[in-house]
């Protein structure tokens, strides 16, 4: 019981959140590092590098929008 109360007083905490979302982000990486391996090397879509990098500059200023005005 004392266990329970105190894993919820550590929920609550304003650092919680953001540690876990970081390990998760750091699984997903692992996660994408050694499953690249069991892709086939012959994928029939071949998206290009200038592609990626627009795509990840609209993401990066929506979320900047988004954190200015929130």
């Amino acid at each position: 019981m004392k266990l329970l109360v105190r894993l919820r007083q550590l929920a609550l905490q304003m650092w919680f959140l953001p540690a876990v979302l970081s390990l998760v982000a750091l699984m997903t990486v692992a996660a994408a590092h050694y499953s690249a391996a069991l892709l086939p090397q012959d994928l029939p879509v071949d998206i290009p590098e200038s592609a990626t990098q627009t795509i990840l500059t609209i993401v990066a200023t929506s979320m900047l929008t988004v954190a200015t005005f929130a």
